[in-house]
């Protein structure tokens, strides 16, 4: 298995890879230019006011731009281009060089003591907003002062670099803890990945029937129930990139936060509740393999050679233990 840069990969990606990426980016939380023409203005924001509490009821939709689901239903939120401007923020890197990020603006005016709280936006959501959102806006001095500072942004590598940083450290903190808590979550996010992959598709439909969905929304129900246990481990598994896996190369998405394990299976969620099966299945194959790489990578071994004793899953094995203990990992 190889690793490869994720710009390098775009160029090698599968129809079905390109058809996932652009579903789960539907799927999640980005930029919009409006908020639908199904509803108000009023209907459609999440807050009463904006970040610096502007009531949205008096903006014009040049002068909006929203944040949240694109599925005309959902509450978003409704900024100003004036607001956005302020989300920026330069921060030196370790040789003192500034370097620009765009953090959430809620995140930071619930948290204006700590900025360890504050949500960075990836590189990937700024892009949007500077090549698509921007570009539907009558031009104006704020939309010219953002558009500017989404370029800053989008010109520096310190993003994605700090990305891997994190994803190191959330790592080497894995290390040091229990090994058998990690293993039991990764088990069973490999164990029911692997289900989801394998639950039968016909290619020609593109939504399924209910028994279908029922049963996909057991297998996320497991992972969900591993991951958020409440323990610190599978806090931390949450915050981990997600490993996608084709021409046998491992691909990280390190400018897109819908690809942290914890965001990711609950769109896969939102893929089942539509019926989008066939994404249902290559998901599961990528949480399979996350899963996989890192048992590798935290214990330097293959996930079929996990063994656990009797005292370590207190008193009896659990099923998927059980059955994965009869089976292996197929392509």
């Amino acid at each position: 298995m190889y690793s490869i840069d994720y710009r390098i990969a775009d160029m090698l990606k599968p129809n079905i890879v390109i058809m996932f990426e652009l579903c789960l980016s539907q799927l999640g939380s980005t930029f919009m230019s409006s908020f639908g023409t199904n509803r108000t203005i009023m209907e459609a924001s999440a807050y009463e006011t904006t970040s610096s509490k502007e009531s949205p009821y008096y903006l014009m939709e040049d002068e909006i731009v929203c944040f949240g689901k694109r599925d005309g239903m959902s509450e978003v939120v409704i900024h100003t281009m004036e607001e956005l401007c302020d989300i920026f923020v330069e921060i030196p890197d370790e040789r003192g060089v500034p370097q620009i990020y765009a953090y959430d603006p809620i995140s930071i005016s619930n948290n204006s003591k700590n900025a360890l709280a504050w949500i960075r936006y990836p590189r990937k959501t700024i892009s949007r907003l500077l090549e698509i959102v921007l570009k539907s806006k009558r031009t104006s001095d704020w939309t010219e002062v953002l558009a500017s500072k989404c370029r800053k942004v989008l010109a520096s590598t310190a993003a994605t670099d700090e990305t891997k940083r994190f994803q190191d450290s959330l790592k080497k903190e894995l290390k040091s803890m229990s090994s058998t808590g990690i293993k039991l979550i990764l088990v069973r996010m490999f164990n029911s990945g692997l289900a989801l992959a394998q639950i039968e598709v016909d290619p020609e439909e593109i939504f399924h029937d209910g028994i279908t969905q029922r049963e996909a929304n057991d297998y996320v129900l497991e992972i969900e129930g591993a991951l958020f246990d409440n323990s610190e481990s599978g806090n931390l598994i949450r915050k981990l990139l997600v490993v996608e896996n084709y021409y046998n190369f491992n691909v990280m998405h390190y400018e897109d936060y819908n690809y942290e394990i914890g965001n990711f299976v609950a769109l896969v969620r939102d893929m089942i509740n539509l019926g989008l099966m066939t994404m249902v299945n290559l998901a599961g194959r990528y949480l399979a393999n996350t899963a996989s790489v890192l048992i590798e990578e935290l214990y330097g071994h293959p996930i079929n050679q996990i063994a656990f004793t009797f005292d370590e899953v207190g008193g009896e094995y659990p099923d998927d233990l059980m059955e994965f203990s009869n089976g292996e990992f197929t392509e």
